[in-house]
């Protein structure tokens, strides 16, 4: 993992495409990555200065220290950079993403997409949060403007935010070290014809205050033709809490589905099954998301996962291989959160706490639920009051996560 010791920012200005080029998938099958070290700090064009990426904006230099300047594109003097944002109170939402367009002579059915969010500066703020979304237009249809998550045809797909996890007062943070980066991945079924576009994108919401500075690093996206599982799954993706990896994956419609074996190996090579999770769809048939997890005690190293699915005739369909780095794992992440988007219950793991403040928060700050001197151990939270939205868990007075209510 490369090291970044300071960052150089670029105001954002949300502008119109002014060209047609755009990254392109010429193949069925592959990989494209982007690590945003061509970012400049004298200056950036849309889909220029790095190809297919539109924000827009003018330099404006900062280590993580410059917190009330908005809109960073953050970077070091050696010309390593993460592309990053910060947005304060009384600006706009500021939205940066990647342009592609499939021109492969097939259809894209599945992306499987790998990033670091960074956290550059500490804030009070709780709204620090870069909402992951997509957008795939109708073949032959060109992009005209970077869409928003207020655009007609937009997907969100939760599992893919990043959260800074650091709150407290305004100080410069070193956003590669490993408690201040988070790996994010998962799969994702799509429907993306050949001679067609599609935007991945994130987007900041203004603070209530000043908000802390965060970045994308390090961006990895595979593509394929094949559906990662005849059921239509939405997502599969593994995050970190202490010494258990959280599998967690959806399925937007099953038919004759049995469940799913989980397996597991240490070198992408020789696996191991480590469970089944049966279907939770009435008779294996379903036309309504369903959410699943599965927990596991891992092993020190890199950790690879895939999902086998098995239908009631026997016949058995793999899903794409996600990847966790455990080597050097964040030992500040002592929060579980699940299902994430839920309905009905959230569960919230607790560890290395003692008499912890348990406070959820919504997304204009206002406390739904609190709770003291709660224990280690897993807690459930009725949700069945609460309207549909986005939420903040804090504990202790530090923002440890979030989660959506459906």
């Amino acid at each position: 993992m490369a090291k970044k010791l300071c960052t150089v920012c670029f105001m954002l200005t949300i502008l119109p495409l002014v060209t047609t080029a755009q990254i392109i998938l010429n193949t069925s099958v592959g990989t494209y990555n982007q690590n945003f070290d061509g970012l400049s700090a004298t200056g950036f064009i849309d889909n220029s200065t790095i190809t297919g990426l539109y924000a827009g904006g003018v330099p404006n230099a900062s280590d993580g220290s410059n917190f009330f300047v908005d809109d960073y594109y953050k970077y070091t003097l050696n010309s390593e950079y993460a592309l990053g944002v910060q947005v304060s109170n009384g600006n706009p939402n500021r939205m940066f993403g990647l342009r592609f367009k499939n021109t492969a002579g097939t259809t894209i059915q599945s992306l499987t997409i790998t990033y670091y969010g960074e956290q550059w500066s500490r804030s009070s703020d709780l709204s620090n949060t870069l909402n992951f979304y997509y957008q795939v237009l109708a073949p032959g249809v060109p992009v005209s403007s970077i869409p928003s998550l207020a655009t007609p045809g937009v997907n969100l797909y939760p599992q893919l935010d990043y959260t800074a996890a650091v709150v407290g007062h305004l100080i410069p943070l070193d956003g590669n070290n490993p408690s201040n980066r988070v790996q994010k991945t998962a799969t994702i079924a799509v429907n993306i014809p050949d001679d067609t576009e599609f935007f991945l994108a994130w987007e900041k919401a203004a603070a209530s205050g000043v908000s802390c500075a965060i970045a994308v690093d390090d961006f990895n996206l595979t593509w394929s033709e094949n559906s990662p599982l005849p059921v239509g799954l939405a997502g599969f993706s593994v995050s970190a809490n202490g010494a258990e990896n959280v599998l967690e994956w959806q399925t937007i419609m099953e038919q004759q589905n049995r469940g799913f074996e989980i397996w597991h190996s240490q070198d992408a090579i020789n696996y191991n099954q480590l469970g089944f999770v049966s279907t939770l769809a009435e008779q294996g048939n379903s036309t309504e998301p369903l959410n699943y997890v599965y927990i596991h005690s891992f092993l020190t190293s890199k950790n690879y996962y895939k999902l086998v699915q098995v239908d009631r005739d026997g016949v058995k369909k793999h899903s794409e291989v996600i990847m966790i780095n455990n080597a050097a794992p964040d030992k500040t992440r002592n929060v579980m959160i699940y299902p994430n988007p839920a309905s009905e219950i959230v569960y919230i793991d607790i560890q290395k706490e003692k008499n912890a403040a348990l406070t959820i928060i919504d997304y204009v700050g206002r406390i739904v639920f609190s709770k003291s001197c709660v224990e280690n151990g897993r807690h459930y939270i009725d949700l069945s009051q609460l309207q549909a939205g986005k939420y903040f868990v804090s504990i202790n007075g530090r923002c440890k996560g979030q989660f959506t209510k459906k």
